[in-house]
């Protein structure tokens, strides 16, 4: 696209550089002083313009952005006829215009040609506003993740100080398991099985031992889990209850049995 600005001062300038910053690089830069023309042309490679052969060059480019400052009695840089006379040149080829100027510098009926599209102030401060209603609701989405994440991380502390505990209780049942596995051989044998099928048997006992463990735990493990999150004391009675001393005494087998 080809762009023209019509006034060089601050905020055609910020909207040249923006234009060349998104890719476009054939420019017409005209102001009422030349020589700031000239200036802002040469920075951004464009080509400066008198104010007098604006409507001649109109033809020639894609998008014009009025930022020229006006008096009440200047009346409007492009008329809607020298428009028109532009876009009929132009073979049906669609132009844009942007208004930054207050007063304004574009005839307002400019919007009625057919592939004339003018966009003022108001329009862009409406754009501007939906894009900060898009930020605002994309921020919302991201505390909501960000709240989400630091519950879990939360959860993890938990989790890092109820884990000892709990792999305390099942290292200490997985030794009750094994003991009575063993216990359940020795009968088996005394019953008259034989040596050769205790391999198999010792195997299969075992799976089914760490089968009833593995379903009786898992609810109250994952219980322990969640509430440690809640409550730092869970990990403490969870171990008093099942690894104190009272659990030991009356749970682990005495020798010789």
């Amino acid at each position: 696209a080809s762009v023209m600005l019509i006034g060089a001062g601050e905020t055609g300038t910020l909207a040249v550089k923006h234009f060349r910053a998104a890719g476009v690089e054939r420019f017409f830069i005209a102001n009422k002083t030349l020589a700031r023309a000239t200036s802002l042309a040469e920075s951004v490679g464009g080509v400066a313009v008198d104010f007098a052969n604006i409507a001649q060059l109109l033809s020639q480019v894609d998008i014009v952005i009025g930022a020229a400052t006006l008096g009440p009695n200047d009346g409007y840089l492009l008329e809607r006829d020298v428009v028109q006379q532009a876009l009929r040149e132009r073979s049906g080829e669609p132009m844009f215009f942007i208004d930054l100027a207050v007063p304004r510098n574009f005839d307002p009926d400019v919007s009625r040609l057919s592939d004339a599209f003018l966009y003022n102030v108001d329009d862009l401060e409406a754009v501007v506003q939906q894009n900060l209603d898009a930020r605002s609701a994309e921020l919302e989405r991201a505390q909501l993740i960000v709240n989400d994440e630091v519950l879990k991380f939360f959860d993890w502390l938990g989790y890092r100080e109820v884990e000892p505990a709990i792999r305390d209780v099942r290292s200490r049942l997985d030794g009750f398991s094994a003991v009575e596995v063993q216990k359940t051989l020795r009968r088996l044998q005394r019953a008259g099985i034989a040596r050769e099928q205790c391999d198999i048997l010792e195997a299969a006992l075992a799976d089914m031992a760490d089968a009833l463990l593995a379903k009786t735990l898992h609810q109250p493990l994952e219980a322990l889990r969640r509430n440690c999150a809640k409550d730092s004391t869970a990990a403490a009675v969870f171990r008093e209850y099942l690894i104190g001393d009272v659990f030991t005494r009356s749970r682990e087998p005495k020798e010789g049995s």
